[in-house]
């Protein structure tokens, strides 16, 4: 099985729309219902599924991530 991460320009929007879940919580509900009917109903690889997550958990992890080091508590 091979994971293809980051590989079209959709992407990208995987990536912002993990940083934006942070301030927009709603956004991640949306996320997993729209990969869930990309692989049940369009047959998408699973391998897909599993890269589209790791791009929005990337992108998730590295707005945290900026969060913390420019705003420290």
């Amino acid at each position: 099985m091979k994971i293809v991460v980051f590989d079209d320009w959709r992407s990208l929007i995987h990536f912002f729309v993990g940083g934006a879940s942070l301030f927009l919580p709603f956004l991640l509900p949306v996320f997993i219902s729209y990969e869930l009917v990309e692989t049940i109903i369009k047959r998408e690889e699973k391998e897909y599924l599993l890269g589209d997550m790791i791009e929005y958990l990337t992108g998730a992890g590295s707005t945290a991530l900026a969060m913390r080091l420019l705003l420290p508590i």
